[in-house]
């Protein structure tokens, strides 16, 4: 291999090497003092939204081919185009 191609393999190692060392070196301890609070170490809750399950599901209505919703525990139900399609989701 010629000498050019030796420094550009060495310098694309090194380049390849210097981000991964940030990894291999310990995260610092959390700083302590007095002025830091007794509950800093817990995390914000999740804020999530309301649930609007109508525990429904589809099923296809005994006079014609329209769609109705029926009681079904854990399945939202939705009549879309005039009962001519249902769409099913889970809660």
């Amino acid at each position: 291999m010629s000498r050019k191609v030796r420094v550009a393999l060495r310098c694309v190692a090194l380049i390849a090497v210097f981000p991964l060392v940030p990894a291999l070196v310990s995260p610092p301890a959390p700083a302590s003092g007095p002025y830091r609070s007794a509950l800093s170490h817990l995390g914000a809750a999740s804020a999530l939204a309301a649930s609007t399950c109508n525990n429904k599901a589809c099923t296809q209505a005994s006079h014609g081919l329209k769609f109705t919703c029926v009681a079904s525990p854990g399945t939202n139900c939705k009549t879309v185009h005039g009962g001519q399609d249902c769409a099913v989701s889970t809660c």
